[in-house]
Formats: structure tokens, sequence, C-alpha cells
């Protein structure tokens, strides 16, 4: 009977590839484009002994396909799972290895090595029909001898040989997953660090490692940074790792500057979480990635875009002066013809102007010139200050806003005008996002010790891929939007800035067909409760 196997990858040409080459074997190869489809197929066909699978695709992944069959698959059904990993799915590697995955490739495939892992999973796929069909029918007679045999002295060495063979067999298993883990850990271009996370001993780290710092791999392994670096922080470190410490999230991404082989400051930008396994200590694992060059690009942007906004204010002022006159028919004179693309002209004019306020506020906030007059104040009023300053401009969207408060005052240390700015910004984009003849609901709570200030809407809500980019320069939920919605994309991104030096944070929740909820909190101040 000839072995069927399954190929799950999206890219065609590799699937083809993979094919062929099993075909000319002798294996009979069913193709699935996608998770979804690899898991219709192993459901429907009983046959399939093999699958291999890629780590990463479009809908359903690899990984997922392996759980869901997993989860459903017989107990009398035997499958081997080999899966395709590019040399960055470094995570994607270990969790399929912790789900018992026979082995992984690394592309582009090295198709002899793809022919000798195939064939030992068959061999395995045998053994296992085999071994099933000998226990089923050895079954009796084992249970007879046992209950002739079972005493006390007996099973406690049954007991303790097993335990050997187990220990034995998992000691081996994990010296194979740490010797296949640290191969495609060797083959990144980063540098990648692991080291135990209460004594922060480093227990690895890869070339790319090695080869930034100008140490050896007998200078980390056993050492800590603290020994290896002057000036690491451990209480520094506890803190912005803590909730990675307490489980509350799973992965932290920061930038910080790391010492390079020729005693040079390099800013990296750090990707950490814990690895954690069963039985064995856990330990943290850094991915790090040199961020010179973009720093220099970043830089090089907003010099030259801070030069052209400053170059362009000063003539663009005229020119939406002379524009109004025009609107305002100062001059009686201006042809009936003229008059609507003269307001075209001035609203454009407005939008130019808006946007090179917004980049010199941009500009302003990295330079650190940004100052901050607090004063103590009502959060209600101010709400109600900036609603009423934005009604009319809901009004254009046939969105009424409404104000949700408490008789609880609600007193906090703010720079009015730059609260108004944020609340401006929060309060347009929920009216340009909502659905014509919504409302947008505004109000104030208490959470945490803080004064939460929140703007719902009842829009499409935000798509899951922007919602990682929607606090990044430039960017707004949907770039279709950004020509028939207006706006520079630099609101929410200078929002958070202006939140953040009132001590507060912005954030967000959104969901598809409901709505989106902007919130900030700020501290309250409980000595001014009047």
């Amino acid at each position: 009977m000839t072995t069927k196997i399954l190929i799950a990858e999206d890219e065609g040409a590799i699937r083809a590839e993979l094919v062929e080459c099993l075909t000319e074997e002798g294996y009979e190869c069913v193709e699935a484009a996608n998770g979804h489809q690899g898991t219709d197929l192993l459901r429907r066909d009983k046959e399939i002994s093999i699958v291999l699978s890629d780590i990463l695709m479009p809908g359903k992944s690899g990984l997922e396909m392996i759980n869901t069959t997993l989860a459903e698959i017989d107990k009398d059904r035997h499958l081997e799972f080999i899966i395709l990993t590019g040399h960055g799915g470094v995570n994607e590697a270990i969790d399929a290895l912790r789900l018992g995955v026979m082995d992984f490739l690394v592309k582009p495939v090295d198709l002899e090595r793809l022919v000798h892992v195939v064939r030992r999973a068959e061999e395995l796929v045998l053994l296992k029909r085999v071994s099933s069909r000998y226990e089923a029918k050895l079954e009796p007679e084992v249970q007879a001898q046992t209950h002739e045999l079972e005493t006390r002295q007996i099973e406690l060495e049954l007991q303790n040989k097993e335990l050997r063979e187990s220990k034995i067999e998992i000691m081996k298993m994990r010296d194979l997953q740490l010797t296949k883990l640290n191969a495609t850990l060797d083959s990144i271009e980063e540098p990648v660090y692991i080291f135990d996370i209460d004594t922060l001993e480093y227990s690895y780290v890869n070339k790319a490692a090695r080869k930034f710092s100008g140490l050896k791999e007998e200078d980390y392994i056993g050492h800590t940074p603290k020994e290896l670096f002057d000036g690491f922080d451990i209480q520094e470190f506890k803190a912005r790792y803590s909730g990675l410490y307490t489980g509350e999230i799973k992965a932290i991404t920061y930038e910080t500057e790391h010492l390079g082989h020729k005693g040079e400051l390099v800013p990296v930008e750090i990707l950490a979480q814990i690895i954690r396994t069963e039985g064995e200590p856990s330990h943290f694992i850094e991915i790090v990635r040199d961020i010179s060059q973009r720093r220099a690009i970043d830089k090089a942007k907003s010099e030259f875009i801070s030069t052209i906004s400053h170059e362009l204010r000063t003539p663009l002022t005229s020119i939406k002066g002379v524009l109004g006159l025009i609107n305002a028919d100062a001059f009686h004179a201006a042809p009936e013809k003229l008059r609507p693309m003269a307001k075209i002209a001035y609203d454009n004019s407005n939008r130019l102007e808006l946007l090179i306020n917004d980049i010199l506020d941009i500009e302003k906030i990295a330079a650190g010139g940004m100052e901050f007059h607090l004063n103590p104040m009502s959060a209600n009023k101010l709400i109600l200050g900036a609603v009423e300053a934005t009604e009319e401009y809901g009004h254009k969207y046939g969105v009424e806003f409404s104000c949700e408060f408490g008789d609880e005052p609600m007193v906090i240390d703010a720079d009015k005008n730059r609260l108004m700015q944020v609340m401006a910004n929060l309060l347009s984009n929920a009216a340009k996002f909502s659905s014509n003849s919504s409302k947008v609901v505004v109000s104030t709570t208490r959470k945490n010790g803080n004064i939460r200030i929140s703007v719902q809407d009842y829009g499409d809500g935000i798509p899951v891929v922007a919602q990682a980019t929607i606090f990044d320069r430039f960017t707004q939920a949907n770039s279709s939007d950004q020509r028939s919605k207006g706006g520079t994309g630099l609101g929410l991104n200078i929002s958070k800035v202006l939140v953040e030096g009132h001590g507060g944070t912005l954030d967000f929740v959104s969901e598809i067909g409901v709505g989106s909820t902007f919130y900030f909190d700020l501290p309250s101040k409980p000595e001014n409760k009047g």
C-alpha cells in the first residue's frame, strides 16, 4: 500500500517542488494551500499517514491545523507530523516540538534530507501500527499474567524501571530538542540570548550575539548581565520585566542601547518573552535588533519634513488670507464661477495648515520642547467645552455627542489647551468613523484611583491588523478612509504623547461591526475635590 502524504504549504512553487520530489520517490501526495484545507483533508481522508506542513499560513496556521487534528484524531489512527519553517520561525518551531512534531525542515528545503525524514516518518507509522495490533492481540494474556504476578515487590520494581527508562528517554528527547533549537537559533542573523529568570545566568547565546559583543560563548555561560556589562541595573530590569514575571503579558518590546564589539553604544530594539517547560527551570529569551539605520532614517526624515513645514507655513498664511477674503466677497468683484473653486482652495489650505501644525507639534515633542502648564480643573467641564467646540463638526457627519457624568466631582491637574487638543482629535475621529445618524458617548469614571475619560462610537470598528499600529505616525485604521474622511494620520500619535505628558495613558478597545472606545486615564486630584 502506497503511503499517502498531505503537503500543506501556501506558496505554490514550494508545494509543487515537494510534491514532485515525493511523487518520484513513490509516495502519493495530496495538497492543501492553507490550514483550513489541510484540516478538512485530514478529516475526510483516513489514508493520510504523514503530514508535511508550513508553520505560517494565511487563515489557519500549520500549528493550529496540528492542534485541531491531535484533538480530533482517533486513537487507532497513526500520524506523523513534519513542519517547514523559515529562519525566523523560532517561537513557532519551539511550539511545534512541544506538540510532539517528529521533525522540522528549514526553508529552502534540502530535498535529500526531505526524503530521509519522510522515510523515517513512514517507518514510525508502520512501527506504531504493528505495535498496536500486537498489543491488542496480547492484551488478554498480559492481563492474566499481571493478575497472577501482582505483588507489592514486583510492582515497585516495575515502577522503578519505568521511571528510570522514562527519565533517560526524556533526557534524550530534551537533548535532541535543544540541539535542534540551538541549530535554528544559530541560523538567525539577529542576536539571541537565553538566561534563567531567577539567577539571570546565561544558558545560551547565538553566533550573532557573540559577534555583536565580541565575547566568546564561555564568557556568557554561567554569568549574568551584571557581571559582564557595567551599568546594568537589576532593579530597573525587574521593573521592566515585571509583567513577564507575573504572567500578565506574554512578551515585551522596548528600545535601549547595547555595547558593541568596538566599545560603542548601539541603539537596539529588544523583544523578550519567557520560555516555560514543564519540569524545567523557566528562561527569558531576548531577540535583539540593531536599529541604528532606522534611527538615522527617522532623524533625516524628521529634519526634512520639519524644514519643508517651516518653509510652507509663511506663504500658506498669505494664500489662506487672500482666499478667505475672496470667500467673504471682500473684493466685491469675484466672478460667480470663481467662488466654488476659491472655497475648495480655502478648505484645502485649512487642511494643509492642520497638517503643518501637526508636523511642527511632532517636531516640538521630539525635541523635548513641549511644555505643559498644569492647573486643577473639572474633567466634566473640560469635556463639555470640547463637545461644544466640536458639535458643529459632528453635525457634518450626522453624529450627535452625548455626555454621561455622575454627581461625583472629577478634578484633574491638566493643561487645558493640550487636553482640548486631545479631546478634539478623539471626538472628530469618532464622528468621522461613525455611521450616519448615530451618536458618540463621552463619559468620565474612576478607575484604579485615576479618572478615565472615554469616547465611544458605534462605527465599523478598527480592523485587528491595524490595531497594533494605530498610534504610529501617519497611520489611520483604514488607508482608504484617509482620503474620504480627511486627516493627517498624526492626531492619535500626538494625543498619546500629550496624555503621557500629563502622567496618564491613552488606549482603546474595538470590535468589528460594534464600534470603538478610546479612553485615557489621568491622575485624580483628591485634595481638591470641590
